[in-house]
């Protein structure tokens, strides 16, 4: 009598299930079944999370331009930004990025940290299964319409991760399109109601953006509040700091 494919997949699996043996997890101990000769002895679970692991650091491989990618909290030298005014709660605040639910705006000269910072809280954020977009306003912003892109559809691309990075803001100059830009992916930001959590870096302060609408929107974006034991936010804090120093890179430090 011909067998069923039901059949078949049972016959299979009982097959390969007499050949399994029982271990222990390598990373948890938990007791699993695994074939003789297998690399690595895996639950589930432990398994699901080494191949999520791999998915972050691919998409973080995509994300990165070369010469962002060695750039992690890890690899950040304060030593080599010793002199950068605000150096030290500059790297809180991004260290904090990730849980903290309240942006944050980094400005200053050339050579001053601020893009190790932003894309070291980025990683982090990637790494925490967080959706991420990248903005580099030195050479995405002026390609997009090269790319075939309208303004709505930069917006769209821009407005509904919930962590979004602009780097090197004010590079392209503020009297022109950029500034209606970066004012319609925030407002697209807000409607989408996607939260606060943009981080921006800069070489113009916000006093100096043209638009008072861009302006009001990242401050408020950069605004929070620390909460109480007795749920009352009272302590009002803003996340716009300025380093200032040398730059690192012309003295050889980087």
């Amino acid at each position: 009598m011909e067998e069923s494919i039901e059949e078949i997949v049972a016959r299979i699996n009982k097959k390969y299930q007499d050949k399994l043996i029982d271990g222990k997890c390598e990373v948890c101990g938990a007791t699993v079944k695994y074939m003789q000769g297998e690399k690595e002895i895996l639950c589930n679970s432990c398994q699901d999370q080494k191949e999520t692991h791999k998915r972050r650091l691919k998409y973080l491989d995509y994300l990165l331009p070369l010469g962002y990618k060695n750039m992690s909290f890890a690899t950040f030298d304060k030593a080599r930004t010793k002199d950068v005014k605000n150096i030290d709660v500059a790297l809180g605040v991004a260290q904090r990025f990730v849980e903290d639910d309240t942006g944050v705006y980094l400005y200053g000269a050339a050579g001053q940290g601020k893009t190790h910072l932003l894309v070291s809280a980025l990683r982090d954020c990637v790494m925490q299964g967080k959706s991420v977009k990248l903005l580099r306003y030195s050479s995405e912003l002026k390609n997009y319409k090269e790319k075939g892109l309208k303004k709505e559809d930069f917006f769209d691309e821009y407005s509904k991760c919930e962590c979004l990075f602009i780097d090197d803001f004010g590079s392209v100059g503020s009297k022109d399109d950029a500034i209606d830009i970066l004012y319609g992916i925030l407002q697209k930001r807000i409607e989408n109601k996607v939260g606060k959590k943009i981080f921006v870096t800069a070489n113009i302060s916000i006093s100096k953006i043209d638009d008072d609408r861009v302006k009001s929107r990242v401050i408020g974006m950069c605004t929070g509040y620390m909460c109480h034991d007795n749920g009352v936010d009272t302590d009002k804090y803003i996340n716009v700091i300025e380093l200032k120093g040398n730059d690192i890179r012309l003295e050889g430090r980087l």
